[in-house]
């Protein structure tokens, strides 16, 4: 009866999280997907090809999600299938995350840890978005993986099992070839021996298992895919190991609604958050010294899962890519687990109570960014659908990337309009960040021939690489670079695009932070 009741609170606190991203439509990546699972002649081609080879390939060979999505596709095109699918799914990864503390913690610091996992609100972004499901469905079987491997089944189906859903993981995304080294780290965890008789049933044949799963994952993308894959577009280098590795640490004690690199003062809310973790967390671990393993164990859990994409920053402005955390706070989780006492004294239930209260609230907020976010994407694809009727190309000086802490159109703008039944060419400039739906808070002006500046008003930003430096172009159609003022931490208030149009005839236009507007009206 306990655990029942566990189960369903931890579920229905997932739920009531990010329950309005139910009310959400498709963005961003979303399109592109979706167009992929559209056009596929077969379920058979989803997993013998490159998905998006009609784009002009892609880095990404993830045959089950694309299976999982192609299902869903043949189902129905409501996006409400697809969200709530997300968040029955993160509820799912949520009641995990508690069985897994349950391995290593007692009764009330799993539960209290497995709560705060469900009200997290850097999970924004894998479950508001519908294409997070690739960071969620390797977190549900590679989960599942380690949680079989615990078990006390018959020998051959509890290895087969294990195997098959360490495939699986690895067959959703790639983070998931790590999933061994973080069963490891559980059993250390846990205290298991690594040597004797108990220690081959405990680690090295689970382990073996999972090995072979993933392996058969990458024999299966090599031979379709002949290549890795990943994120490519991201070469792995020194100063982006850093500026990830640094990021990823602002981020996980901050929420996603600050905009931390152009207000650098609100970069106080993340460095508070973790000087306070850092003395409640040492002052356990010197008072009681048996709690360090699993909070240093927990700490390694997430490091370990952090590894994949270290050579990926995640936006502090615009939250972009926060994702990538989602599997890294099950570390989390067991960190916050070990803290604390297995009987909290009435005074903790009060701050954790007011804790959750603002984790809930904050949840909320950042899962409604993405519902608007959303119906402002699905209205921007709408109105471009409009001016791409016919032949030609529509070229927009500037797309929008994201509003508030939420994708909006890129990339998947072209694969939008094109499942709108536009004909057009479909190109942009350079992309807008904006943090309120409003009409003028960006405008161009032409500066010469095939030349236009914009700028923008009030909080919106052009956005830029991090790096610095002249940027690649976003298409082939169109070069930008930071106006006069330069680009300031990732975002600038004005920008100079220069247009190469590929057709003609060319109907130029931009977003305007809640219209697009066809350039010659201006």
């Amino acid at each position: 009866m306990r655990r029942a009741l566990v189960v369903s609170s931890v579920g229905a606190l997932a739920v009531l999280a990010f329950g309005p991203t139910l009310w959400s439509r498709f963005a961003a990546d979303d399109f592109l997907l979706r167009y992929a699972s559209i056009h596929a002649t077969s379920l058979g081609s989803l997993l013998t090809s490159d998905p998006l080879a009609f784009q002009g390939g892609g880095n990404f060979f993830r045959p089950v999600w694309f299976a999982y999505d192609w299902v869903l596709t043949n189902i129905s095109g409501d996006p409400a299938l697809y969200h709530g699918m997300n968040v029955a799914i993160y509820a799912g990864v949520t009641v995990e995350v508690w069985l897994l503390l349950r391995k290593v913690v007692s009764a009330v610091p799993s539960g209290i840890a497995a709560a705060i996992f469900a009200l997290y609100p850097r999970h924004t972004e894998a479950v508001a978005w519908y294409a997070g499901s690739m960071d969620l469905l390797p977190a549900l079987f590679g989960l599942a993986a380690i949680l079989l491997a615990l078990q006390q089944w018959k020998r051959l189906p509890r290895l087969a099992a294990v195997a098959v859903m360490a495939g699986a993981a690895a067959s959703s995304k790639e983070n998931a070839y790590l999933l061994v080294l973080l069963f490891v780290l559980v059993q250390i965890v846990r205290g298991e021996p690594l040597r004797g008789a108990s220690a081959r049933r405990a680690f090295w044949e689970p382990a073996a298992a999972m090995v072979l799963g993933g392996l058969a994952a990458v024999v299966w993308r090599l031979d379709v895919f002949t290549k890795v894959g990943g994120y490519a577009n991201h070469p792995w280098t020194p100063f982006r190991v850093v500026t990830a590795a640094g990021s990823d640490i602002l981020a996980a004690a901050s929420p996603p609604q600050l905009p931390m690199l152009i207000d650098l003062p609100l970069i106080a809310v993340p460095v508070g958050v973790l000087v306070v973790i850092l003395v409640l967390g040492g002052r356990v671990a010197i008072v009681r010294p048996e709690r360090r393993r699993v909070m240093l164990g927990g700490l390694a859990f997430a490091v370990v899962a952090l590894l994949p994409t270290l050579n990926v920053a995640v936006n502090l402005n615009t939250s972009s890519d926060e994702r990538f955390l989602f599997l890294p706070s099950v570390g989390l989780a067991m960190m916050l687990a070990g803290a604390l006492p297995a009987r909290p004294e009435r005074r903790h239930f009060g701050v954790l109570a007011i804790v959750a209260g603002l984790l809930l609230g904050l949840s909320i907020d950042s899962s409604l960014n993405w519902q608007r976010g959303s119906v402002l994407a699905s209205n921007v694809a709408d109105q471009v659908t409009a001016l791409a009727r016919t032949k030609g190309e529509v070229l927009l000086l500037a797309a929008p990337e994201t509003y508030e802490n939420a994708g909006l159109l890129m990339p998947g703008l072209d694969a939008a309009v094109s499942l709108r039944g536009g004909v057009a060419r479909v190109a942009w400039c350079s992309a807008v960040d904006v943090r309120r739906v409003g009409a003028n808070q960006v405008n161009f002006e032409r500066a010469g021939p095939g030349t236009y500046v914009g700028r923008t008003v009030g909080d919106a930003r052009f956005h830029f690489p991090l790096s610095g430096g002249v940027p690649a172009p976003l298409t082939p159609d169109c070069a930008y670079e930071a106006g006069p003022s330069g680009p300031h931490l990732g975002s600038a208030t004005s920008v100079t695009v220069r247009v190469a149009p590929v057709l003609r005839p060319v109907r130029l236009a931009f977003f305007d932070g809640k219209n697009v507007v066809a350039v010659s009206s201006r």
